[in-house]
């Protein structure tokens, strides 16, 4: 994994999965007397944004197999953990006790992804990232060093549509890819699926593994490698969301001095994720 941030996006990605994207307009800040390195931030955000607003997001496919039925429900929970599949060894070991939780809340239309990891010098600590897909809205916060960032990334979605468009065999926005065994799990046949991300790298492919008896889903992974794998033990569990099932997260920043995003917390943020990632963050 290049960076912590990959698997947010990877995450995110396997919530919200396909098109009806309104706009995808990336990350508008709303500072004032930005450094050097924020207004470098700032540009590369504009950039990016200015790419999707006349880009294809999803890549189509053509020639389909016929298509087994598989489970995605509107709205569910999902527990993921992170590994890593060394194709040399053969050995599949967790990616430093880094596991997630996810809300795909269709009728809401919102969500939640919660990371947990052992971050050194800090500790364990629980990212909690809640996305209202109507608003574009996404609030990052750390409650434990009162941490919280809102960002209007101007994604606005229809969380509905969008799982009907990937489900949707004639929709082309999904191939079934047949009936495989995975190397970090031989034991098991898959139906495997992919989806095609255009980003301004290019094509991003995600590839989906449900279970053949059960038609749950069990693992995703970023393109073709393997590196980095998420294992979803119980698939998506079906489930209804009310209000109290959001009590526990921020849904908006408090406007408080100890919620104020100051630069001595972005340091000590950034200081303590450098060291989980053992590599330097630009």
């Amino acid at each position: 994994m290049n960076s912590f941030s990959n698997f947010v996006i990877i995450c995110l990605l396997s919530v919200i999965s396909s098109t009806h994207v309104h706009s995808a307009e990336h990350y508008l800040y709303h500072v004032k007397n930005f450094t050097k390195e924020q207004q470098e931030i700032i540009d590369e955000a504009k950039a990016i944004e200015n790419y999707y607003k006349n880009a294809q997001v999803f890549g189509k496919y053509e020639n389909q197999l016929p298509w087994p039925s598989v489970k995605f429900p509107y709205n569910g929970v999902a527990n993921a953990t992170v590994f890593q599949f060394n194709n040399v060894t053969q050995e599949l070991t967790t990616y430093k006790n880094l596991t997630s939780m996810i809300y795909i809340d269709s009728d809401g239309n919102r969500g939640i992804v919660e990371i947990k990891v052992d971050l050194p010098t800090v500790g364990s600590q629980t990212i909690d990232f809640y996305i209202d897909y109507t608003k574009g809205v996404v609030v990052n916060s750390i409650q434990s060093i009162s941490y919280c960032v809102e960002q209007n990334v101007g994604l606005q979605i229809n969380l509905k549509g969008i799982i009907d468009a990937i489900s949707d065999q004639n929709a082309n926005y999904t191939q079934y890819l047949g009936k495989v065994n995975i190397p970090w799990f031989p034991v098991e046949e898959y139906h495997q699926f992919h989806i095609q991300v255009d980003t301004p790298q290019g094509l991003k492919g995600i590839m989906a593994f449900f279970t053949t008896d059960s038609q749950e889903l069990r693992w995703v992974t970023l393109d073709l490698d393997y590196e980095t794998i998420i294992g979803f033990e119980n698939g998506i569990v079906e489930r209804k969301f009310t209000d109290d099932d959001y009590k526990n997260i921020l849904r908006t920043c408090p406007n408080t001095l100890a919620y104020v995003q100051t630069y001595k917390n972005e340091q000590f943020l950034k200081k303590a994720i450098e060291k989980f990632l053992n590599q330097k963050i630009e």
